[in-house]
């Protein structure tokens, strides 16, 4: 059965280089990833981003271009858009992404047209993960709906799951994402 919003969904995400990597799964072990991400730190040295961490006593490393390259990503990617470099998308500029005729609490899930309400809950369990909190959509990740928005430039793709591994490193919370793309890394 063919269905026209995701159908659509499907073409933005082809655009948009994502359709690959949310249909991204590898099995993983939350106690390493954990490790992963009470040990790690990022640097720049020479122009190139590095992550270091320690998995059961061992220190590892890897480039931003090597982690890029196991999941397909060129330096192509590296040369688009960075979500990162702007601040968060403040909610009512998401005004757009709710169906019109209602008043509705932007910058939450309630009220999205389907075109957006779908890849919000496809990026939470694959590009954005997210645990817990359902009635919000956090930070960036507001900016990676807009992005996937038809008329928006493309987007380095990749950046978007470093930056967001350095964000969750910053500031730790229950759930350790990425633990998929961390663990594949780590073989």
């Amino acid at each position: 059965m063919e269905d026209p919003i995701f159908n659509q969904i499907i073409a933005a995400c082809k655009a948009k280089h994502v359709y690959r990597i949310i249909g991204f799964n590898y099995n993983w072990n939350s106690e390493i990833i954990a490790q992963f991400y009470a040990t790690c730190f990022f640097e720049t040295i020479e122009d190139v981003r590095w992550v270091h961490w320690m998995t059961e006593g061992k220190w590892y490393k890897i480039n931003y271009f090597d982690f890029a390259a196991m999941f397909g990503f060129e330096k192509s990617d590296y040369e688009r858009h960075r979500i990162h470099i702007g601040s968060h998308l403040p909610k009512v500029d998401m005004k757009d992404m709710y169906l019109p005729g209602r008043e509705w609490r932007y910058g939450g899930p309630k009220g999205l047209i389907p075109f957006y309400g779908y890849l919000n809950k496809f990026f939470r369990k694959t590009l954005a993960p997210r645990e817990g909190d359902a009635h919000n959509i956090s930070a960036y990740e507001r900016n990676l709906l807009f992005a996937l928005t038809p008329s928006e430039p493309e987007f380095s793709v990749f950046d978007y799951i470093w930056e967001e591994i350095k964000s969750i490193s910053k500031t730790p919370q229950k759930y350790c994402g990425y633990g998929a793309y961390l663990m594949s890394q780590d073989k």
